[in-house]
């Protein structure tokens, strides 16, 4: 699997979609295309526009969004909650919201990664059977360490 990483997307200041369509463009026929999608803190709106911009080019997105941050999808829950959830971080309702965007918008076949702490801990009732994660991962050390150039738009 192939993450955009959040580096990529501040190259492209900002613009998750135009850094996913040149990452798509170089490296999709090589891997499993899976775009990050909380640089703006609006997850499940840029799902969509991402899903829509690389149809079967892209794999998956990814959640990775900061324990300390309430994603815009979730602002008006935190006002009335229909039940109670943390709204901080990745979070089962913050996931539900965008599968259900991306699946209004078409997407079914898109998969979700969550990571930033996300465990089935944070999914309220929850038993450890109830939640199989198809895999879990972890980055390399020497990732952290790793530069992503933007590729260039003649190449």
């Amino acid at each position: 699997m192939g993450t955009v990483p959040h580096g990529l997307i501040a190259a492209y200041e900002g613009d998750t979609v135009a850094a996913a369509k040149d990452f798509a463009r170089h490296y999709a026929s090589e891997m499993n295309v899976t775009v990050l999608v909380d640089w703006e803190n609006d997850a499940t709106r840029t799902a969509v526009e991402v899903a829509d911009a690389l149809g079967d080019d892209l794999w998956g997105v990814r959640v990775d969004t900061s324990g300390t941050l309430v994603d815009k999808a979730l602002w008006s829950e935190m006002e009335r909650p229909t039940r109670p959830f943390v709204p901080t971080g990745v979070n089962e309702r913050l996931v539900e919201k965008v599968r259900a965007a991306l699946d209004a918008a078409g997407h079914e076949r898109v998969k979700i990664v969550v990571s930033g702490g996300f465990t089935v801990d944070r999914i309220p009732g929850s038993r450890p059977r109830a939640c199989r994660p198809t895999r879990t991962a972890s980055a390399p050390r020497s990732s952290a360490a790793t530069t992503t150039t933007p590729p260039t738009s003649s190449g």
